[in-house]
């Protein structure tokens, strides 16, 4: 049994980390007040426990590089069922994220296209929510506004070419005057 120095508890040995300078072997504060100090010293010192951290990397990246490129090939199972899991339970941060690389678009600026539409896409007016897809000029990236999947595909057949949408239009006009 020994004494914490800490929390003047005396507990058995196995609660306090060895130390081979000390007397019995053993550090002075028991295991938990030691992590607890620890912890503290940790948060008041963050960027200089950053800073070696980081050194330490630099010194030792290739090993460092090594012992994770082993640790994926040996798990790799493992790592590909965690990134599943994030994915499907972080489908929305996914989305805010994508949206926003691609097309600049922060979530309260696409909710507010989504109800300037009415929920409703804008070319067919079909219901749509907020996995609908960005329509955005090819060239300019400039954003136009939210589609249903069948409008997006159609455009993007169509290569947003004006002239080719136009000759679609004469295309079924005449066929519909002909059927008549």
């Amino acid at each position: 049994m020994k004494t914490c120095s800490t929390c003047g508890e005396s507990k058995p040995l196995s609660e306090f980390q060895k130390r081979a300078t000390s007397r019995d072997g053993h550090k002075p504060a028991c295991k938990v007040c030691s992590s607890k100090s620890y912890r503290k010293w940790r948060k008041a010192n963050l960027e200089s426990v950053r800073e070696r951290k980081r050194k330490w990397r630099d010194a030792n990246s290739e090993s460092e590089r090594e012992r994770r490129r082993k640790w994926r090939a040996a798990n790799s199972e493992r790592e590909a069922e965690q990134g599943r899991k994030w994915y499907q339970n972080n489908l929305e941060r996914v989305r805010e994220r994508s949206r926003k690389r691609k097309y600049g678009l922060d979530t309260p600026t696409f909710e507010a296209m989504l109800v300037g539409q009415h929920y409703c896409c804008a070319i067919c007016n079909t219901s749509i929510d907020d996995s609908s897809n960005i329509d955005h000029c090819h060239t300019t990236g400039i954003v136009r506004g939210l589609l249903c999947s069948a409008c997006n595909k159609g455009l993007g057949h169509f290569k947003d070419d004006v002239q080719l949408l136009a000759s679609a239009i004469d295309y079924l006009h005449t066929a519909m005057r002909q059927a008549a």
